[in-house]
């Protein structure tokens, strides 16, 4: 074998082995993402409801809480942590603006002619003509229709 088609082999072998090591990585950075995921409870979102209600005065001029209000919250979720990861800031802050989208789609749905509302069923969707107007809103929001419905 002549050192031009060794070279080129070696070239070839390290090129497989940086795929091989960038393929790990992502996988890695995957199964690290996956284990981070917040598993949230009704009693787990009921009480940083709750708990924002209650620290509301600390909304700053742009609608938002701070973030150390998101790291006080995870603190006082911890007792009713039931699945997933123990809850950090940044997993209230995401729940948060979770529930913020969902009520904002939930006010202007009401605010269409003919829609219905209400806190106890939801979109109360019965009929063929009313589930299509409903997934005509979803479908348009891009919102979750297994979420709201």
């Amino acid at each position: 074998m002549d050192q031009e088609t060794h070279r080129r082999r070696l070239i070839i072998f390290a090129a497989a082995l940086a795929a091989i090591g960038a393929t790990y990585a992502a996988v890695l950075v995957a199964q690290e993402e996956e284990m981070d995921k917040a598993i949230w409870c009704p009693r787990e979102t009921a009480v940083l409801v709750d708990y924002l209600h209650q620290r509301s005065f600390e909304v700053g001029n742009g609608g938002n809480f701070k973030n150390g209000t998101f790291n006080e919250a995870a603190g006082v979720i911890e007792p009713f942590l039931e699945a997933g990861v123990d809850k950090a800031g940044m997993h209230c802050k995401t729940r948060w603006e979770k529930i913020k989208t969902i009520y904002a789609a939930i006010r202007k749905y009401q605010n269409i002619p003919g829609t219905h509302w209400d806190n106890e069923n939801g979109a109360g969707i019965e009929g063929s003509s009313a589930a299509a107007v409903w997934d005509s809103y979803v479908s348009q929001k891009k919102l979750w229709l297994g979420v709201l419905r």
